[in-house]
């Protein structure tokens, strides 16, 4: 059996699993979404700043042939309205954070994904920062975009 060096694909696959799982209704992306943005999306492995990747992430030789990775998947939680009324943004802002609760949530309690990673690794919620205000397309957006760090030790023989 060929060693395992990464846990990315497998995370990945797994995180879009988890939105599909935990915000239905909202279109999941495995990286970025299409050019026809839907009004509510989670993209997986995304970042809209061109000089920042999906994921970043380092790995480690520990030694004896086993090596650990450490790495940060980047998100977007957005949520859009063709609304621009005084409450708009307010509204869009208690949704993102609705939805982004239910995907926060679903992720602490099952911080190896279903068994995708294990030995003690973990993905747990990271970085994140939320962004609103007028939207391209009319109305108002609030978004979350949002890290999911993991820590994976103990990957088999190099």
């Amino acid at each position: 059996m060929p060693a395992l060096l990464t846990t990315v694909p497998a995370v990945l696959t797994a995180l879009t699993q988890l939105g599909q799982a935990t915000v239905p209704g909202v279109a999941v992306y495995d990286g970025p979404p299409g050019d026809e943005l839907p009004a509510e999306f989670l993209a997986v492995g995304f970042s809209r700043d061109e000089d920042e990747a999906s994921v970043d992430g380092s790995t480690t030789d520990e030694g004896n042939g086993l090596s650990s990775e450490s790495y940060d998947v980047h998100c977007i939680l957005s949520c859009a309205s063709g609304d621009a009324g005084p409450t708009a943004v307010a509204d869009r802002r208690a949704r993102a954070a609705q939805l982004w609760s239910a995907y926060a949530s679903a992720l602490r309690a099952d911080p190896t994904l279903g068994g995708v990673l294990i030995a003690g690794a973990r993905a747990t919620v990271g970085a994140f920062s939320w962004i609103y205000g007028p939207s391209s397309q009319g109305g108002v957006y609030a978004e979350v975009e949002f890290d999911v760090t993991v820590s994976a030790g103990y990957l088999g023989a190099l």
